[in-house]
């Protein structure tokens, strides 16, 4: 990824009220001594510091690969998972066997449920076949 936080440092440094009373007044009078091409530069810093960590924050959401916002951020589901580990678990079902279901996981009571719907087909249809 390349957006980064951006910092009291970052801020500060970027911040008009650090900016002395006087900022176009020469040094020896107390004042900044800025030209009037450095003032304008220095009152465009913050909005220009937003606006270029936004859009390294657009680029990282729209990357993809290994430095993708998706393999970065941390999921929370499981211990170092990932967003992408979660989503691609979604994809290939592994899901299932993550969620707790009672004592055991949902994977396993559904696998349960379609022997015991298969053997009550198989039954049914035994017994069709007999009455047929």
């Amino acid at each position: 990824m390349k957006a980064t936080t951006i910092t009291d440092t970052d801020a500060s440094a970027a911040r008009i009220s650090s900016l002395p009373n006087r900022p176009t007044a020469p040094k020896e009078y107390g004042g900044g001594g800025l030209s009037s091409r450095q003032l304008k530069e220095y009152f465009d810093s913050y909005p220009e510091l937003l606006r270029e960590r936004f859009n390294l924050l657009l680029d990282d959401l729209a990357a993809e690969g290994e430095d993708s916002v998706t393999r970065v951020i941390k999921s929370g589901f499981r211990e170092g998972g990932t967003l992408y580990e979660f989503v691609q678990s979604f994809r290939d079902g592994r899901i299932l066997a993550m969620i707790p279901l009672g004592t055991s996981s949902l994977l396993v009571e559904l696998n349960k449920m379609r022997a015991e719907l298969d053997s009550c087909l198989q039954r049914l249809s035994i017994l069709e076949g007999a009455n047929g």
